[in-house]
């Protein structure tokens, strides 16, 4: 997920995008994501949005994320921003 976001230079992704960029033989279902997620988040290397506001009926909107500009940085060496 890292090298995706890397390679996508990507500044902010919902998990229904990522789950939709990401190889499924990786990836088979949303929620084994969750991990992946909890841990660059837990470096630094994105931060969840808060979710907007229920506007009516149907699905929620997927979980929002920032991406730390320090990744997209190709002088920053280090693991964490």
């Amino acid at each position: 997920m890292h090298a995706w976001l890397h390679r996508t230079g990507t500044a902010r992704f919902t998990v229904r995008e990522a789950f939709t960029a990401l190889p499924r033989n990786r990836f088979r279902k949303v929620g084994e994501l969750e991990t992946p997620l909890d841990l660059l988040e837990q470096l630094g290397w994105i931060r969840r949005e808060p979710e907007p506001p229920r506007t009516g009926p149907g699905r929620r909107p997927s979980p929002a994320y920032a991406v730390h500009p320090c990744l997209h940085d190709p002088s920053h060496t280090g693991m964490r921003p």
